[in-house]
């Protein structure tokens, strides 16, 4: 089972290392607090690895200018399997929204929209993720 699963798989593994539980909610408590999701239950009992790699790539890959930060991102999607990538996305929001206006300078009006700027990475991140071997970001 891949954890491209989702919950399915963070269940699974919470299965394999959590003794006692009687419900879904005993599943996703921990340290006496109800987690949101099978995920971040994973995350904060340490079983997912850490992606400070990935965190450090993106930085990295940002500084460097020499690829799109988008299509970094896609590849880390694609072959790395994030243990969260959702929170990898938020934190480095502001770094895609910096690379896309760096690299479109001459579309300036139109990505000064936080929303329009978002939606161009997006759609850059999707087709990267197309070229890849057709993943596709889901909603």
């Amino acid at each position: 089972m891949s954890p491209r699963e989702g919950e399915r798989y963070f269940l699974r593994l919470l299965l394999l290392h959590v003794t006692g539980a009687k419900s879904f909610v005993d599943m996703r408590t921990v340290d006496g607090e109800v987690r949101s999701s099978f995920q971040q239950a994973c995350s904060r009992r340490g079983l997912l690895a850490d992606d400070a790699e990935w965190r450090r790539v993106l930085r990295e890959s940002f500084a460097s200018e020499f690829v799109p930060l988008s299509q970094v991102f896609a590849t880390i999607m694609a072959y790395c399997e994030p243990s969260d990538p959702l929170s990898l996305w938020d934190e480095h929001k502001s770094l895609f929204m910096s690379d896309i206006r760096l690299r479109q300078r001459g579309r300036a009006t139109v990505l000064r929209n936080e929303d329009n700027a978002l939606s161009y990475v997006l759609l850059e991140v999707q087709e990267s993720l197309e070229l890849m071997g057709n993943f596709t970001l889901e909603t």
